[in-house]
């Protein structure tokens, strides 16, 4: 196994100060708002920040026999 590198440290830092001000944060909103608002709001920031990335980052072509199998699983799921 490869040894992480401090840029990987670095990151991994980042990300669990960001998942655990998440908590913070929602813990305050809570004394101000439902939690149907912040769960709204959350979803709402989430798929605004995937769909602006999904514009910069370089998508696989995908097969058109793969299609079939992405309806098929709309349906089920």
């Amino acid at each position: 196994m490869k040894k992480p590198s401090p840029s990987s440290w670095l990151i991994l830092g980042l990300l669990g100060l960001t998942w655990g001000f998440s908590f913070l944060a929602v813990g305050q909103a809570l004394k101000e708002f439902q939690p149907i608002e912040i769960a709204s709001v959350r979803i709402f920031l989430g798929a605004l920040i995937l769909l602006t990335a999904n514009f910069f980052v370089k998508k696989p072509a995908i097969p058109i026999t793969s299609y079939k199998s992405y309806i098929l699983l709309y349906f089920i799921v």
